[in-house]
């Protein structure tokens, strides 16, 4: 097994898509054999930004105030697909934790949807 797979995630530096980078824990949604050759890595972002109401493409990864052994997160946050970026590995400062299953088979196929969605222009 390689060093990154499918489902962790890392904190890494990512742009906003307006100019700016800062470190950011993102979930890695590259299948495991490219990882492993050392490939970019297809991320989602991460964040604490979460809108109300949530928009059908955004999951809440975590709930609380308090740290999950299993994520890594300590925070109320989600997973933005309209928010995907590809980034070299070396742009990766730690591992966090894993998302579940379930939750990234949704998140896999949210992605897929937007990208196939002509119409869609929320991307970020």
């Amino acid at each position: 097994m390689g060093r990154y797979q499918f489902g962790q995630i890392v904190l890494a530096y990512l742009s906003d898509g307006k100019g700016r980078t800062k470190e950011r824990p993102v979930v890695i949604i590259s299948p495991d054999d490219e990882c492993n050759l050392g490939e970019p890595l297809q991320v989602v972002a991460i964040t604490k930004g979460i809108e109300d109401p949530c928009p059908p493409y955004h999951f809440v990864v975590h709930t609380s105030n308090f740290l999950d052994p299993r994520t890594g997160l300590n925070a109320p946050c989600v997973a933005k697909c309209n928010w995907v970026r590809e980034i070299d590995q070396s742009r990766v400062v730690r591992f966090l934790g894993y998302l579940n299953d379930e939750l990234m088979e949704k998140i896999l196929e949210t992605v897929n949807t937007l990208c196939d969605d002509e119409d869609f222009d929320n991307w970020q």
